[in-house]
């Protein structure tokens, strides 16, 4: 009987613990900063690596279209010499072509330009 007392009085005071203990406000806050510092991270890392990405498909169209431009010069250059040493004459019509070839070469992107001083 002194045994059902004592743990009446003693744990009547006491309350039970739920299964969800409501965190305080403040952890609450600290959570939500740490989740959006977070996710903040991992939407600037994807987009950085999404630029470098487009960038270097870029680089790569770039690059792409001045040996396109290359290699169309130097068809049209050999057409010329080819012409020329079979025929022996200069066909006018062929180094138009590889003159305009190698403007637009030079007008390309890859091209290395001169510094105007």
């Amino acid at each position: 009987m002194n045994f059902l007392l004592l743990s009446f009085f003693l744990l009547g005071p006491t309350s039970a613990q739920s299964p969800h203990p409501n965190p305080t406000h403040r952890q609450d806050a600290i959570q939500q900063l740490y989740w959006e510092s977070l996710s903040n991270a991992a939407l600037r890392s994807q987009t950085s690596t999404q630029r470098e990405t487009a960038q270097r498909m870029e680089e790569r169209h770039h690059e792409r279209q001045f040996l396109l431009k290359a290699d169309k010069f130097i068809q049209a250059w050999m057409a010329l010499a080819h012409e020329y040493n079979q025929k022996g004459g200069f066909n006018v019509k062929k180094a138009k072509e590889a003159s305009k070839a190698f403007h637009d070469l030079e007008k390309s992107d890859g091209w290395l330009k001169a510094d105007a001083q």
